[in-house]
């Protein structure tokens, strides 16, 4: 609530600078009441808000891996997990890192796994390798208040796979993974799921957050989603109201929209 209203005061502060702000892949933002809506009005700009074309897909934390595993749904993880836990005598081990600003080697690790990750069986831009200070920055600061959680799988002392977790409150949301490809049959991806859902679970969170996009592979774990929405704000301005109403009407279908002057 309090960074929301600061945003949306800087934004009525500027106002001379930019015509239009749209704000995309927003979860939550609801009906007329909300953090974003009341902020919208008390800084007296306006806003319009319409319900993206994918969801979130989520799942409820409600218990440690090796009960959730029993899931009949969730077979396929459960024999994931059960092969790393069988191979720890080769040196496999299934950790989570949530101080990451102690493990000043973690994010060079991570980089060196990203660099292999592919989509669609082509190798992918870096994204946390292509801003190391960044992430640098953010291990260092959220990372002592206990805002990140890293899942890892590794053999010895090699790291087979990462995946990148922020913790909101009570919720993990999924950011980013990948993992070394010369242990994909091992689905580490999968393994690293499990992990979170057990770490989440004895850190008294209650929801794992796949974040945007309906993938498959999400949709094998729950069936639970929530509608992602953008809000487009515009000021009093003659030239962002003019932009502002022509952006709504013919950027964006108007059923189903809500809009605030």
């Amino acid at each position: 609530g309090g960074l929301t209203k600061a945003a949306m005061n800087y934004l009525a502060s500027t106002a001379r600078h930019w015509d239009l702000v749209d704000l995309t892949k927003l979860r939550d933002v609801d009906l007329p009441g909300t953090a974003l809506n009341q902020a919208v009005i008390e800084s007296g700009l306006h806003v319009a808000e319409f319900p993206e074309q994918y969801g979130c897909l989520n799942m409820p934390i409600s218990a440690s891996w090796p009960e959730t595993g029993r899931k009949k749904h969730l077979r396929f993880a459960r024999r994931a997990y059960s092969g790393i836990l069988e191979r720890a005598s080769e040196g496999f081990r299934i950790r989570v890192v949530d101080q990451p600003h102690l493990e000043p080697t973690v994010l060079g690790r991570i980089i060196a796994v990203e660099a292999q990750k592919r989509v669609n069986g082509q190798l992918s831009a870096p994204f946390i390798g292509s801003f190391p200070e960044v992430f640098r920055l953010l291990f260092n600061s959220l990372g002592r208040r206990g805002f990140i959680a890293i899942v890892l799988v590794e053999k010895n002392v090699e790291l087979v796979a990462y995946r990148l977790l922020f913790k909101c409150g009570t919720k993990l949301w999924d950011y980013q993974t990948a993992y070394n490809h010369d242990y994909a049959e091992l689905s580490p991806g999968t393994v690293l799921i499990c992990g979170a859902i057990d770490y989440g679970f004895q850190h008294g969170c209650d929801e794992f957050d796949f974040l945007r996009g309906m993938d498959v592979y999400k949709q094998r774990w729950t069936q639970e989603f929530r509608q992602s929405k953008r809000a487009v704000i515009w000021s009093k301005r003659g030239l962002s109201q003019l932009i502002g109403s022509l952006y709504v009407r013919l950027r964006m279908p108007l059923s189903g929209s809500n809009a605030l002057a």
